[in-house]
């Protein structure tokens, strides 16, 4: 057997995949002397500035030394090696995912000198090919995002990416394009470096990631848009690295709230059109943070809170609140009364010779057949006026709930456009973030995070009442998402260091109509099936469609796409009288929940002038599918994922 496939086999067996250092950095560095000539063997102490935490290397026979796993932070450098003055520098600045590169010079004195070199900001990064940005916490502060303060707007920073396409699911929460290819999907966030991706259809929490922690908790957002390593996989887009902030030496904290309200807003040009007053809109929100030391030195804890407020009108926010024109039936319509529809003749009844006017309507019962049973002569309704002794109970009781129309019709002229409606929008959200960070001993540390997120969203319904007419988005969401993850870096040798870590993200979103409980199909005489007994929330009245205008519960708030009658699934056909509909007869929810699990354990040794990098991950992932139990049963979807993506650093130079 050869020597690469043993090596491969080995992979497998050890779920070797490089992962470990998506939200780590590494150091790395060349040591000689005032002649140029290479240091051996000399001692380097690399130390956090922020926590005091210490990690010490040698420099190998070329004078240089590696150190990887090092969390993004500011650091200094001590270097000593007998006969030569020590060399220190500070304010070193590590960046998650990256190498980092410095060169020390030591000069011939006392090992009790020290010669202090103060850090700049290097301005070609040359230990790495990956394009991207980092925006650190400073930015990520100050910087204008609007009043929901969402980071991944801060994506956009980057070079080659541009905001969502249009129509995109989340592109009302930052989504973007990188790399030209569509946001949903195709971007790979990450949360310190553990997959924080969703994958439920159709994004219903209208972001591409499952945890979007405040932008106060953020202690670092780097944005990697070409030539990454194949540690992170899975994106065609960009990758989105968050990583969350940490405890220190000092006690540190914020106490924040950010308030926009109407008193400056201009109104919406749709309200203008329709002669609507400017709705209502505030919009807070507030929180804090906390960092401090349990142990110096050794343990530090993090924790922080947000909670977000919106109360506006008609969408002022975006997927929060509707608002737009309809077209409606006049009030004469809903009494059958279509005269006004009634233009001049415009050609003649072959059959009965009588005349035929523009915008007629036939009685169907009328219907004259030919000798082989073809249609080709009806009657038209005297005046065009439906008799209502002919009307469908159910119809007639759903068409008196129509609101009567509030725009101006031009007379002689199908109402179009008749109807302007706005309604409320509301959104609370209550989320944390909490950190422990523990240094057990020079070789041995650990790291846990908690991250959770409540947000309910009311949107209101186009119509009042029974009729609903509440679109994709339906009248309410709600989504709760978790995640919790632990990391153990454990220093076998100079050469050698491990990385183990354990994630679980889980994601319950969901939509419902604007009478998710009520049994409709009784109410209006729609026999044949009560939607409330196949599961909780899944009540309101089928959804019909007159034209522009439809009512009754979006059909893709039940099962998705299960129910949809174009597709041939359960559909009941109401037909007494005039007119017909078709009714799916499962309105209700749409929901779904997705768990993620995921292991994953690296090796990295530090060879010489690169790293040679070697781990693995392992996923389960589980996605119950949309909507309830029902008339075609309730379908859930199991996925379960491994990926194997080995990579060995170039450049590995080995002395003598």
């Amino acid at each position: 057997m050869s020597r690469v496939v043993r090596y491969c086999l080995l992979s497998v067996l050890v779920l070797s995949c490089a992962m470990a250092q998506r939200d780590l950095s590494t150091l790395v560095g060349t040591v000689t002397d005032s002649s140029g000539g290479v240091v051996i063997n000399a001692a380097v102490k690399i130390v956090d500035q922020a926590t005091g935490l210490a990690y010490e290397t040698l420099t190998n026979n070329s004078g240089e030394f590696v150190r990887p796993a090092l969390q993004p932070s500011k650091y200094t450098v001590t270097v000593s090696a007998p006969g030569f003055k020590k060399a220190e520098q500070k304010d070193i600045l590590l960046t998650a995912g990256e190498r980092t590169g410095i060169s020390l010079t030591l000069t011939l004195g006392d090992v009790g000198q020290t010669v202090e070199v103060t850090a700049a900001a290097a301005l070609l990064q040359t230990e790495s090919t990956q394009v991207g940005a980092t925006v650190d916490a400073q930015a990520m502060s100050d910087l204008p995002l609007g009043g929901q303060r969402n980071f991944a707007y801060l994506a956009r920073l980057s070079p080659g990416v541009v905001p969502a396409e249009p129509g995109a699911r989340d592109s009302a929460n930052g989504g973007f394009s990188a790399n030209g290819v569509r946001s949903n999907g195709q971007n790979n966030f990450l949360l310190n470096g553990v997959d924080n991706n969703i994958n439920t259809i159709d994004f219903l929490n209208q972001t591409a990631y499952a945890i979007g922690p405040s932008v106060e908790a953020i202690s670092e957002m780097n944005v990697i848009t070409n030539g990454y390593n194949a540690e992170y996989g899975r994106a065609a887009g960009g990758v989105v690295n968050v990583n969350l902030k940490s405890g220190t030496n000092q006690l540190h904290g914020s106490l924040f709230e950010i308030l926009q309200n109407k008193d400056l807003d201009a109104n919406r040009w749709e309200n203008n059109l329709a002669g609507v007053a400017r709705g209502p809109f505030t919009q807070n929100q507030f929180g804090a943070t906390a960092g401090a030391p349990i142990i110096k030195n050794k343990l530090f804890i993090f924790g922080d809170y947000q909670g977000t407020r919106i109360a506006d009108s008609g969408g002022s926010v975006a997927n929060l609140g509707y608002s737009g024109f309809l077209t409606i039936p006049t009030a004469a319509m809903k009494q059958g009364n279509f005269s006004s529809e009634l233009g001049g003749v415009i050609a003649t009844d072959p059959i009965t010779g009588s005349s035929i006017n523009q915008g007629a309507i036939y009685d169907p019962r009328s219907t004259v057949l030919n000798s082989s049973g073809s249609p080709v002569s009806r009657t038209p309704f005297p005046g065009n006026i439906l008799p209502q002794n002919q009307w469908d109970p159910a119809f007639a009781k759903i068409l008196s709930l129509y609101p009567n129309t509030n725009q101006t019709i031009t007379t002689g002229t199908y109402p179009s456009n008749d109807y302007y409606f706005i309604t409320p929008g509301k959104r609370v959200v209550d989320q944390g973030d909490g950190r422990v960070d523990y240094h057990i001993s020079p070789k041995d540390s650990l790291f846990g995070s908690l991250s959770w997120s409540n947000a309910v969203s009311t949107d209101g319904t186009y119509f009042p009442g029974p009729l609903d007419g509440s679109p994709f988005n339906g009248a309410g969401e709600t989504d709760l998402a978790r995640n919790a993850q632990m990391s153990y870096t454990r220093v076998w040798k100079p050469t050698l260091i491990s990385e183990t870590r354990v994630g679980f993200t889980r994601l319950v979103t969901s939509r419902i109509g604007g009478n998710p409980s009520a049994d409709l199909f009784t109410q209006f005489g729609i026999g044949g099936y009560n939607p409330t007994t196949a599961t909780a929330n899944n009540g309101g009245l089928p959804q019909i469609s007159f034209n522009q205008a439809e009512v009754g519960s979006q059909q893709c708030l039940g099962l998705y796409p299960e129910r949809r009658p174009k597709q041939g699934f359960p559909c009941a056909e109401i037909r007494r009288g005039i007119p017909a509909y078709q009714v799916p007869v499962l309105p209700g929810t749409r929901s779904a929940r997705e768990y993620r699990l995921q292991r994953e354990r690296n090796s990295v040794p530090a060879y010489h002038q690169g790293v040679h990098r070697r781990g693995g991950q392992y996923g389960h992932r589980r996605c119950d599918r949309f909507g309830p139990a029902g008339a075609t049963g309730q379908r859930r979807h199991l996925d379960y994922q491994l990926r194997l993506l080995p990579e060995v650093g170039l450049g590995l130079v080995r002395a003598g």
